[in-house]
Order: structure tokens, then sequence, then C-alpha cells
């Protein structure tokens, strides 16, 4: 369906005079496109303002009657966005994030990405009024885990609505946006490179200092560290450190002097770890480096004591009351450990600009509104799922973007620890290198598979998974490999294929039990033939002729016709001149020789050297003798023919210079009778065979151009080029293959894994698939077989929170810094029935190729279940050790499935009471959400 343009209105003038500032040409462009009636995608550096168009399209939706929804992918962000707009705009504007719903009837409605995308799946009608839905973060397309979230969203979206896309600088934003225009409505791209403070790199040695040179260079060549500190060194990647000297990090506290002297604060100091954040505030304070005045901390102490009054449970936190000791100080942690109420309140402090270093992870530096004068990175290493690796340049860049305020910072300062990872080489890849572009993570789950495949045709279903925005990509990619298959065509044209000195080769000849195709070649027609084809019959006869002369060798090598002692007893006794019958290697048969010299060897054989009619002097062994004939020896044989005998090496041939023999009158003289040897100089009926297989083979390669063709090693390479060509091209076909369509045959997979495991007949769904359908997590199928396997029925309602528990929670990495709390023996059964179903699930899954999670995951069983019983905070993390702000993670995460339990259709309703029961019993003090 084509949209058409809306023109424009005077509410964009409205909308632009109400604003305290005068906007910039990129966000009066982007503003331009809503109006017209196009969505847009804004590409644009942290801080920039893009916040403004989204404005603009709550605005327009207010406007005109309609509603809007804006989406963030973290919860927190949503949080914050709520509490932004709700003071604008007071009850226009509600919230949903899962667990929390707050006036969902709202004109202006904030929610996290996935709710959306679940309100589109499950029920479109509730959003169909929306005219702009904004996209918040919009390269968390790319995030893996997240990004099929983005993409089922936009395709999903009925094409009346506008997006609003906003995102930090991507390279290839046209792409995003075109496949966008494919799948939903046409969109235009805003792309807005100015930072809107300028940045400047700095590093610390540990002293402070600048990165570049007035003129732009590089002013550091190499980290160097003291001489007796250099120890040669390895990273991942490869770089040995010795040259520029080992050089650890600077400590924090001389970080933050220095940027204090250098007036840089306020800043936020990234840490790659939890416990790394918490280390460096202590020692941060017991450092005293009076970051506050006395007016800045009872500032700080006033927000605390209101805090505190809007969230008492903040008291009950051992945890909490420290840091919000520490708070005055000016210094805090950041990270997902802490409680949110205390997060949240450090962010206040810190935009008030009262505290001046937070020591936060990398979470800090996705979309929460805290910009910094300087942003400092303690590492540009980072530990992922394959080991250590370097920070990608949009990481670095998503996290510098948080530098330099705008309207109260000249400049922001990005600031790198100097540290033996890395060079300052690397650090200018990150700081001046183009942000990598994205690229999609989309994965298909069993909840979208399950509902596909129940509301569509298959046809529609496989429109729908190929609209994705991967499927986009391979098109592409398609299309690229298409061309590369055309290149290596076209090299292939330029060949000549013919033979250069035969342009006609032989038909193929009919099969005959005697010659070979060769050899029958010239009774037949000819008919154009390809170089390639001389070149392989040759080879193929070659590779014959090579065979049957191994096999002869080796049954040469092998035939022995006297034991090595009797030949050894017949050799010691004959003279010098004796007549020896011999069959040397290589010779059709055996011949009679004349006796020159013999010698033992060390393994108790007998060498010997013999003359031969040829003439020729040669070197035996015993299993070259045949027989000793009876004859008179030769007489007078010359010293030097004797001598040069002797000095022979074994099976050397050489010729007898000076001598003259004749050979056929010495054998008369001898009286040897040649009549009566003559059964021992016939061959053996092998030997002739494969003598004659191999004469006719060298005929064979005669009769062939390439035996004596001076152009053969120019044809062998140029056919071997083109047979690599070939290859090429055999391989390109095999990836577009691999490409296309890879997402409908992972669906028909995940359809064969649901039909199998009792979820769907054919498009009906079955009691499990209901359950799937309506379930959304990842951990999905373990989910619904807990629903519909009736697992929780008869449970009380703290048996089912710490039940669900077990689903919701995601698998430790690593060691666990925590102990887990015993739970009750009736989920102790569930779990070990859900364990039995889980494994022949997994084993279902493999199968079929399927690498979908499942798990169970009782750590926090434990601790939820008491939770729910009614244990105090204090008391469990007192007991478990477990950062707060991970089991009010946790604990939110468990309530939010019950609450999707409560939308199951076809289970009981004390199902549904006691899921909301146990969600009510979950859902108090620390862990209720407060904004």
């Amino acid at each position: 369906m084509q949209i058409p343009e809306r023109p424009a209105t005077d509410g964009v003038a409205e909308f632009v005079a109400s604003q305290p500032f005068a906007l910039d040409e990129f966000q009066v462009e982007a503003i331009g496109h809503l109006a017209a009636g196009r969505s847009v995608l804004v590409s644009a550096p942290t801080g920039s303002g893009k916040t403004v168009i989204a404005e603009y399209a709550v605005h327009a939706a207010l406007a005109s009657g309609s509603r809007c929804v804006y989406t963030t992918p973290l919860k927190a962000l949503s949080n914050q966005k709520y509490r932004d707009l709700k003071a604008q705009l007071g009850d226009q504007v509600g919230l949903m994030t899962g667990d929390v719903v707050i006036d969902p009837d709202a004109p202006i409605l904030i929610m996290t990405t996935e709710i959306l995308r679940n309100i589109l799946q499950a029920d479109p009608d509730r959003v169909a009024d929306v005219s702009h839905v904004i996209l918040d973060e919009a390269h968390y397309i790319a995030a893996e885990g997240r990004g099929t979230v983005w993409e089922e969203t936009i395709v999903f979206l009925g094409k009346a609505t506008l997006v609003v896309a906003l995102s930090a600088t991507i390279s290839n934003a046209d792409e995003l946006a075109a496949w966008v225009s494919s799948v939903h409505r046409p969109m235009a791209v805003v792309f807005h490179a100015e930072r809107p403070v300028p940045l400047e790199a700095y590093v610390a040695l540990p002293g402070i200092t600048r990165l570049f040179d007035d003129k732009g260079r590089l002013a550091l060549r190499a980290f160097r560290g003291n001489a007796e500190e250099r120890r040669p060194r390895t990273f991942s990647g490869g770089r040995n450190f010795a040259r520029e000297g080992w050089i650890d990090a600077p400590d924090p506290v001389s970080v933050v002097r220095g940027l204090r002297l250098k007036r840089m604060l306020p800043a936020i100091y990234f840490v790659f770890s939890r416990q790394g954040c918490e280390d460096h505030t202590r020692d941060l304070v017991q450092a005293d480096l009076e970051l506050t005045t006395k007016d800045e901390a009872m500032e700080i102490q006033a927000a605390i004591d209101q805090a505190i009054q809007q969230t008492p449970g903040l008291m009950g936190s051992i945890a909490s009351r420290r840091w919000m000791e520490f708070l005055p100080e000016g210094v805090a942690p950041h990270h997902a450990g802490l409680l949110p109420p205390l997060k949240l309140l450090i962010e206040k402090l810190f935009q008030r600009g009262l505290i001046k270093v937070v020591f936060a992870t990398e979470t800090l530096s996705a979309g929460i509104n805290m910009p910094a004068r300087t942003v400092v990175l303690s590492n540009l290493v980072k530990r992922s799922d394959d080991g250590m690796r370097m920070l990608t340049v949009g990481e670095f860049h998503q996290m510098t973007g948080r530098a330099g305020r705008r309207g109260m910072d000249e400049v922001g300062y990005g600031v790198v620890l100097a540290s033996h990872r890395y060079a300052p080489q690397d650090v200018v890849r990150l700081v001046r290198g183009a942000v990598e572009p994205l690229r999609s993570r989309f994965t298909l789950n069993y909840n979208m598979v399950v509902n596909l495949t129940h509301r569509y045709e298959p046809r529609t279903a496989r429109r729908i998974v190929e609209q994705s925005f991967a499927s986009f990509q391979n098109d592409a990619l398609i299309a690229h490999l298409y061309e590369q298959r055309d290149r290596l065509s076209e090299q292939i044209s330029r060949f000549d294929p013919t033979c250069p000195v035969t342009r006609a080769e032989p038909a193929a000849p009919a099969a005959s039990s005697g010659g070979s195709a060769a050899s029958d070649a010239g009774k037949a027609e000819t008919r154009d033939v390809l170089r390639a084809d001389w070149l392989d019959r040759f080879e193929i006869l070659a590779g014959r002729w090579e065979s049957v002369r191994k096999r002869l060798a080796a049954l040469e090598a092998q035939r022995r016709y006297l034991s090595r002692n009797v030949a050894t007893d017949l050799l010691a006794r004959a003279p010098i001149g004796s007549w020896l019958l011999i069959h040397a290697p290589g010779r059709p048969r055996p011949e009679l020789a004349v006796l020159l010299a013999k010698q033992e060897t060390r393994g108790g054989d007998v060498h010997f050297s013999v003359l031969t009619s040829l003439p020729a002097m040669l070197r035996l062994g015993t299993q070259h003798l045949v027989t000793v004939p009876e004859g008179r020896p030769v007489a007078a044989l010359p010293a030097h023919v004797l001598a040069k005998a002797r000095s022979l090496s074994y099976l050397q041939h050489k010729r007898p210079d000076g001598l003259e023999f004749d050979f056929d009158l010495q054998v008369q003289k001898s009286g040897v009778d040649l009549a009566d040897i003559e059964w021992a100089m016939a061959e053996s009926p092998d030997l002739v065979k494969l003598r004659a297989k191999l004469g006719q083979l060298n005929a064979d390669l005669a009769r062939l151009p390439c035996g004596t063709c001076a152009a053969q090693r120019e044809c062998k390479d140029r056919v071997a080029e083109r047979r690599l060509l070939d290859q090429e091209i055999a391989q390109v076909h095999e990836h577009i293959e691999s490409v296309r369509s890879s997402h409908w045959r992972e669906f028909k997979a995940l359809i064969q894994v649901l039909v199998e495991a009792r979820y769907l007949r054919e498009r009906e769904l079955l009691a499990r698939g209901i359950a799937l359908a309506n379930i959304r997590t990842t951990n999905e199928l373990m989910a619904a077989e807990c629903v519909a396997g009736g697992f929780l029925e008869g449970k009380s309602p703290t048996e089912m929170a710490a039940i669900v528990s077990c689903l919701v929670a995601e698998p430790p990495r690593g060691r666990q810094a925590w102990y887990a709390l015993p739970f009750g023996a009736a989920v102790h059964e569930v779990v070990r029935g859900l364990g039995r179903i889980g494994r022949d699930l997994f084993h279902l899954q493999t199968r079929h190729r399927v690498d979908l999670p499942i798990y169970l995951v009782t750590e926090y069983a434990g601790l939820t279940q008491a939770w729910a019983e009614g244990a105090t905070w204090s008391e469990l993390i007192t007991r478990s050790g477990i950062d707060e702000g991970q089991l009010v993670r946790h604990l939110r995460q468990v309530i939010d499935m019950l609450s999707q339990f409560r939308e199951i259709p076809g289970v009981s309703a004390g199902f549904h009471a006691r899921a909301r029961e146990a969600a009510a019993l979950l859902d108090r003090d620390i862990v209720k959400e407060v904004f």
C-alpha cells in the first residue's frame, strides 16, 4: 500500500517557536520529514538533541487527537522517560514495563520495545490509534539477544504509524532505512555527525596528557614503563609489548586528582566490573580529595534524606546505607548491583553537578541522561563470550559520547588509561575510526513461530519471517555473491579452452576389453577438444603407467630365486671369472654374467659384481642370483677391470673401459649348457603381464599430443587456474544456497520440534502451544511445560514464586560470588520433573539442529521463596551476600512472568488467582517500583 505524504502543518512552526533555544538544522529537517508523513531515522552523537525530535512526535500525536508510544531498550530508561514526560504532560503519560502498568490508556505511553512487540503480536488493535512510535536507542537492533525485538516491532507495526528511530551514530543508516521503507513505510535518514560539544582525547600515564598535538598528530609513540618493569608479554591480539615496556594502568586516585587539577570534573569513570566500581569508590573516599564543598555536601545530604523519606526500604539495606554515607564526598558507584532507588538518587545528584565522580559499568552508556565534562575509560579491553577483546569503535563512541555538557562545557574530554594491553595507535583507531555498520541479530524463537503458524497461512508466515532486517541484509549479500560469480565467469570466458596443438579430438570410442581410449581413438570421428580433456587423458594414462611401474618394481624387488643361505654358499664356492645366471632389476629376464668381485656385508648378505653382455658392470645381491651353471670360468680378466668392479656400490652400473671381451665367444668356450638353464631364464606370468601392460601404456602415451608437447606445462597451469575458478564459482553457489531462505529453514525446524513435542498439530495449538503463545521469555519451552504440564497445580503462591524463579533466572557465568538459600521439598520435586522433560526437549532440539535455551536455574529459588514468605530484606542480603540490585532485578523478572501467567487462557481460575497472589507477595518494600 502506498502511503500518501502528509502536508506540512502550522503545528511545526508552533512547536519550533515553543522551544527555549533555536533548533539545529538536523532537528528541523527531521521534524519536516515527520510533518510530511515520512518516518525518520536520526543518526547523531549522544547529547546532540535527538530528544527534541521525539518531543515533536509527542506534540504532533496530541495535536491530532491520536496516541504516541515512546519505547526504549531498557526498563530503567523507560522509567526515566516516564518521569521526564510526566513532569511536562502530567496525566497524559502512562507507563508499561511488563510487571508495572500505569494508566495504559493514556495518549502518551512509555514502554520497553519488547512490550510494544508483545502487544503487536498478541493484540494489535490496542495500538491501532497510535500515530507515532518512537524507537529510542535504535542501534540496539544490532544487540545480541535484543535486536530481534526491534525487527519484529517494525514488521508488525501498522502501516499508518510513523516511526521515529533515534540512534547514536551508525555508518549504515541508509541500509537500515531502506529496509524499514521496504517492510513498513517510507523512511528518511537524517545524519548529523557533529558533536554538540567537541571532544578532546587524553591519556593518563598517570599524568593526564593530550593524545594529539596542536596539529592533530599523534603526540605519543608508545606507553613507556620503567625499565626494570619491562617484561615480555603477549596480548590475545598477538602484540609483544617488550619493546614498549610493561606499564600498569594508573590508579583512580591519581587520575581523579589530575582531573580536578585540570578542572575536568565531573567525570564518569567506566570500569568493566561491579566490584571494580565499588573498590575505586572506596579508594577515592579514603583518599579524602575534598571534591565537594560544605554547601554541596549539605545539598547531597538533603537529597538523601528526601530519598529515604520516599523509599524507607533504603535504610533496610546495609550496602545502600554505606553508599549513602559516601555520597556527600562527591563519589558514587553505578551498576546493576545497586538498588534502583539508590541508582536513581545517584543519577539525580550527578545531573545536578553535586556528584563529581561516578564509577560506572558499561550499562550507563545506554541512554541514561547523565552527561559529564569528562569520561574516563579504565580499559580498552573487555571480556566477552569469546574471551578478551578490544572495544569496538561504536562502543568507544557510545561511552565517550557522555563527555561534554551542552550549554555548560566548551569542550568534553575523553581520557583513556595507559596500559600494556594496547598502544597509542589503538586509541587513535577508536577515536578517529568509522563506527562499525549495524548487523542484524535476528533470531527466531518458539513464541514467534507458534503464533505465526497459528495465525497465518504458511505463505504469509514465510513472507513475515523473510521481512526481517537479517533477510534484507542477506538479499544484499546474495546480490554481492551474484556479482562475484559474474566476475569469476568473466575471467573464465577469457580462457581459450581448445588444445593449442590439435583443434580436434577423437570422439568417445566404444568400450573394448583390450586397448585403451587413446589406442582406439583414431578409429572414430573427431570433434573439437578442450585442452583439459587431453590433459585429463594424459594424466590418467600417466597415473596408470606410474602405478604399473611401481607394481612391477615391487614384484622385482620381492623376487628371490634362491634362499640367502644357498645363494651365499654358491657364491662362496664360485671363483672370480665364474659364470652366473643373474636377474638384474629392470631387466625383462635372467641373463648370463661373469663374476668379477664379491664381498660379505655386515648384515650377512653377499654383494657381488658381474660383467654382462651389454657390456656393463653392476653390483648385485643374493636375491638377484638365479643359479651358478656349470662351465669353465673366464681366465685372465684385466686387473683394472677387477679393481673397478670391487669399487662399485650396490646396484651401481658402469661401463668396463679398455676391455675387449666377446661375450658370445666366451660363453661358447665356457661350455655352459644354455638349454639346461632355459627353465630359469623364463619370466614369471605376473611379471610378463605387467611388462606387457607397461608397454601398452607407453604406446598409448606416445599417441597423445601432450606427451611430446612443449606447451604441456603452460596448459597445466591454465587448466589448473580454470579449475580453481570453477571451484570458486561452486563455492559461491553453495554460499548463496546457504544464505537464501536460511531463516525459513530454521522456522521449519522449530515447527518440527513443536509438532513432535505436542505443541502443535498442523496449525492447531494444543494445550502446550496455547501456553507457549502467551509466554515471552528466553526460556520459553520450559515455562510452557511448567504451566501446561500441571507442575504448578496445587502449589502455594510462595512455592509458585520459587518455581517461576527457576524458569526466569539467567544461567550464572563463571564462579558465583554469593550463597544460594535452601528451598522447599515441593519445589525440589517440580525441578526434578521439569529437569527430565528439559533433557528430552534438549535431545529433540539436537536432532533437528536447533539451539535455543532450555535450562533450570535454582540458585535464586530459595531467596525468592523466602522473600515471598515474608523474610526481611536485610536478612536475605546478609545470608546470601548477593548484590541487592541483582536480586531486585530477578524478583521483578519473576513478577513479570507471574503477570504473564495471569493472562494464559485455558488454565483454572485458581491458577490465575495464585499467580496474582504470588506476584503481590513479591512486589513489596524495596522491590516495589518507585517513580
